[in-house]
């Protein structure tokens, strides 16, 4: 989309949202008219539609607790119009078609339900319940709003196909959004009780660009979106498919988002696991494969994208996101991840193809940064993303300027780990100039493990840029790090590491184990071949590090929230679920006891913290109702 078509889409789009306003204004204000337009249909009372009532192209509204079901039949939306929930009613598609009339450049204005900002479930399902129906539906609350969409319900053309406020619930199933500029929006959501517990889910669903998407000029197009999520806890997404398939070439940031996050909690997996958000191993199972969810089913698809997932938070938070068992093919970038505090990235498969990727681009009449054959391709760009976990992904490109990883700043709150990944290329003879990464290194690594990594026929397998600083010493005190380097071609100037940071540590079974050029300041440290790692994926892999200090318990974010950290001079200890946090005890960070931690009377939930210096320490935690003890990490800094 050129720069021209981008100033008449925002023109038209301004257009439409002040009809809207005028079409609102209309329903409030009925002596003022504007035109002979149909009046829209308001629901009144709970009912299916068998037929649709005239007039309803205009626009719907369900009035509050009353409930709408409509079966096998194709609506036709005129322009600018839209389907309005009030408080407490109910919508479901089952098979329904619902569009813009006529379709061709034509949108409407989608679905929008409000909530009553009451919590979502009446009584909260058991996630620890794998097999069990009624564990993982819960009871829904009758009162709050709910959207479901089931049987290949589809919804087209619609600038936000469904946009959720303050609690309402969607849960779609086996449904598609085509062609929409934001399939779904989720905004400002978090139970009070169970903060990692969300009834909406999205289950094989298809958010779908083509074509036909070229006819519509009221779109931004650098904003389409598959599902965006702003303040939402635990958003569960299985099975659905992000593509655009739009044939035509565009500028860099138009091919589209699959999923845009702020400072929410989602996990992006397969259908049926709605509940997984915690990195919870409670199970006692060591198997990262029982850890989580039941085997079989598909886990997401994102291709042809700009970026597929694009994830922002703050450091204060505790937002948690996870992708498991998907595909990522042929996108710009696969994932962006800025300030997560709890990022689990596990069994996906990462695949570009640069002449596929070529094709995706037009740069004429485009503003802002531009794409050519030589922009860098990448897979996971982290940045202050701490505890990040990428475990057994299978990283592979066939063209050179790619970085499969690259990791900045993932340090000082949780030690980060990429473990047990292979991560190739596809065309081998790459060398340094080439730009063929594995893992980029950039500001301060010192927290990050990597081992256990199969590297082949990259131009640099791990490099440290810039100043950084990393120090890989894997999370068991002097085991090597296990990582696998090979090449096909023999290139003379390709490396297994190389540093042009401030410092590289790496532990290491023998002197001629990896080549090592460029830089200074790389420390590496034989450890005993008799003391191989473990390069299965463990239960302790997957949650936050064991703490070593002496306190002997695994942290835990599964029935309690902390924030913030690092903490000045007061903390919240927030429960999570049913739970009475009755004594918190502080640790040194050598694991002999401090003292217990009062309540300052800010809130319920706000505990003093001692007059200690600045630096890392432990909270031992004990709740009355299971008299169940956990530990957290709690970094203190003081100005």
């Amino acid at each position: 989309m050129k720069t021209s078509n981008k100033q008449q889409a925002t023109s038209n789009k301004h257009l439409t949202k002040h009809s809207s306003i005028a079409c609102v204004m209309l329903f409030l204000i009925p002596f003022i008219t504007f035109n002979k337009s149909k009046a829209q249909v308001t629901v009144t009372t709970s009912t299916t539609w068998t037929a649709l009532p005239s007039g309803y192209e205009d626009g719907i509204t369900i009035n509050s607790n009353v409930s709408l079901t409509i079966g096998l039949l194709t609506l036709n939306m005129n322009t600018g119009k839209s389907i309005i929930l009030n408080t407490g009613s109910k919508l479901i598609f089952n098979g329904t078609v619902i569009q813009a009339s006529g379709l061709g450049s034509n949108t409407w204005l989608g679905i929008q339900a409000t909530g009553t900002g009451n919590e979502q479930f009446s009584t909260f399902p058991d996630p620890k319940t794998k097999n069990s129906t009624i564990a993982w539906s819960g009871v829904l609350d009758g009162s709050q709003t709910k959207v479901e969409l089931t049987n290949n319900a589809q919804i087209k053309n619609a600038e936000i196909g469904i946009e959720s406020i303050d609690g309402a619930i969607i849960r779609s199933r086996s449904s598609t959004f085509l062609n929409c500029e934001i399939g779904i929006q989720i905004d400002a959501y978090r139970s009070i009780n169970n903060e990692k517990i969300n009834a909406c889910y999205f289950m094989q669903d298809q958010f779908l660009w083509d074509d036909d998407l070229e006819s519509i000029t009221s779109y931004d197009f650098s904003n389409l979106i598959g599902i965006k999520i702003t303040d939402g806890g635990a958003i569960n997404i299985g099975g659905c498919i992000f593509e655009n398939t739009n044939s035509n070439a565009h500028c860099l940031d138009e091919r589209g988002t699959g999923i845009k996050a702020l400072n929410s909690d989602f996990t992006v997996e397969r259908d049926g696991d709605r509940f997984c958000v915690s990195l919870d191993c409670s199970s006692g199972s060591e198997g990262a494969e029982n850890c989580y969810s039941p085997a079989g089913g598909n886990g997401c698809e994102f291709s042809n994208l700009f970026r597929a997932i694009d994830y922002v938070s703050q450091s204060s938070r505790n937002d948690q996101f996870i992708a498991r068992f998907s595909s990522f093919t042929d996108n710009f970038l696969s994932m962006f991840i800025e300030r997560c505090n709890a990022t689990g990235i596990f069994d996906n498969t990462f695949t570009t193809n640069r002449s596929n990727i070529n094709s995706f681009y037009d740069n004429s009449g485009c503003s802002g940064s531009t794409y050519s054959s030589s922009a860098f391709l990448t897979n996971i760009d982290a940045f202050g993303a701490h505890q990040l976990r990428i475990l057994q992904n299978d990283f592979t490109s066939d063209n050179q300027f790619v970085e499969h990883l690259k990791i900045f700043n993932c340090s000082s709150s949780g030690t980060s780990l990429i473990k047990a990944n292979t991560i190739s290329s596809s065309t081998a003879g790459f060398d340094k100039n080439d730009e063929v990464i594995g893992i980029l290194s950039q500001g301060n690594n010192t927290d990050l493990n990597i081992y256990c990594n199969t590297f082949q026929d990259l131009g640099v397998d791990i490099w440290n840029v810039n100043g950084a600083t990393l120090s890989n010493q894997p999370l068991q005190s002097g085991f090597d790090a296990n990582n696998t380097f090979s090449n096909t071609s023999g290139i003379p100037d390709r490396y297994n590491i190389y540093n042009d940071g401030s410092s590289f540590n790496y532990v290491r079974k023998s002197s001629s184990e990896f080549i090592v050029r460029g830089g200074t300041n790389i420390n590496t440290f034989n450890s005993p071949i008799n003391n191989p790692p473990d390069c299965s994926i463990k239960c302790t892999d997957l949650t936050d590090i064991i703490d070593n200090s002496g306190v002997g318990i695994p942290e835990t974010r599964k029935i309690y929230s902390i924030y913030p950290n690092p903490a000045n001079y007061s903390i919240q200890v927030l429960p999570l679920g049913m739970i009475e946090v009755v004594k918190i005890e502080l640790f040194k960070s050598e694991g002999s006891h401090h003292s217990n931690l009062e309540k300052d009377n800010l809130s319920f939930y706000s505990y003093a913290l001692p007059d200690l210096p600045s630096g890392i320490y432990y909270l031992k935690i004990y709740s009355k109702k299971s008299d169940l003890v956990v530990t957290s990490k709690l970094m203190i800094v003081r100005n």
